[in-house]
């Protein structure tokens, strides 16, 4: 008598003619990618070949081992394949976890930068944004700044599902601020260039060479804004999979790391057909 583990079993263990008709009928039940080799063997009883035969046709796409099963190469390159994908998620996790810190800095840099420039003739002025007296553009954007500063800092040593997901929506929140303090202060900007464009239409020359424009400032707020919500986002992607239940889906890959092997839940068999002694484990065959 030989006794097979069914979940290790390959088709070449199927070759033994010693095999009884017991394991072969656990085999069956338990490795549906096995069932057309438990079929071909000697010992394999008329009844046991006749359920094989209705699980066949009941579930057609359940289909033979491949060749290459005996060795067990496609185990060992899932396994492989999975662990580069972890790596190779994990590191672009950390990129953009220390990235959201120093773009949030970037982004106070560009407070102090000139945001916008005047040119009156031959003279030419100056101006960030925490030489705005009337506007809180400079708080702003330092508070939306280190939220994503300290949000980032948190997530990069706590990577936890929480911390991980609230760090990422707290950067969006961050972005957005940043946003909408540059798109107030690019309204300004455009309003005050319609102004003097309409005093140059209607005075002429009177008008004189005054311009306004935007300075460097507001450009790199623009890109830091735009980076944190991509960041943020990306943060956001990485909690969602850090989150209790995740890895639940990985067991679609079937019954034992087996593609297409399903855990036996009961008899497969049709209503009002009597289930094989197979699945009851009839104790003739152990």
């Amino acid at each position: 008598m030989t006794a097979i583990d069914p979940l290790s079993c390959t088709p070449a263990h199927l070759t033994n003619p010693a095999i009884t008709p017991g394991t072969l009928a656990q085999i069956a039940q338990h490795r549906p990618d096995l069932r057309a080799h438990v079929r071909q063997h000697p010992a394999c009883p008329p009844d046991l070949a006749a359920w094989i035969d209705q699980q066949a046709y009941q579930q057609p796409h359940y289909q033979s081992a491949p060749a290459q099963y005996g060795t067990a190469q496609p185990q060992v390159s899932a396994a492989l394949g999975g662990a580069a994908i972890t790596r190779a998620s994990s590191n672009w996790s950390t990129i953009v976890l220390i990235a959201i810190p120093v773009i949030g800095l970037l982004a106070i840099i560009a407070s102090f930068l000139p945001a916008v420039s005047t040119t009156f003739g031959s003279q030419s002025k100056t101006a960030n944004f925490w030489d705005y007296d009337n506007k809180s553009y400079d708080v702003q954007i330092l508070c939306a700044s280190l939220l994503a500063i300290s949000a980032g800092i948190c997530a990069f040593f706590v990577r936890q599902f929480p911390v991980v997901l609230g760090g990422g929506v707290a950067t969006v929140v961050g972005g957005i601020w940043n946003g909408i303090s540059w798109l107030n202060a690019n309204s300004e900007i455009s309003d005050a260039q319609k102004t003097i464009k309409q005093a140059k239409t209607s005075y002429g020359s009177l008008g004189g060479s005054f311009e306004v424009s935007r300075g460097v400032g507001m450009y790199l707020l623009l890109i830091a804004a735009l980076l944190l919500l991509a960041c943020g986002a990306a943060m956001i992607v990485a909690g969602l999979r850090l989150r209790p239940g995740a890895g639940i889906a990985k067991a679609a890959s079937g019954y034992g790391g087996h593609p297409g092997a399903h855990m036996p839940t009961g008899p497969q068999t049709e209503p009002g057909v009597q289930p094989s002694p197979y699945q009851q484990q009839d104790p003739n065959y152990q």
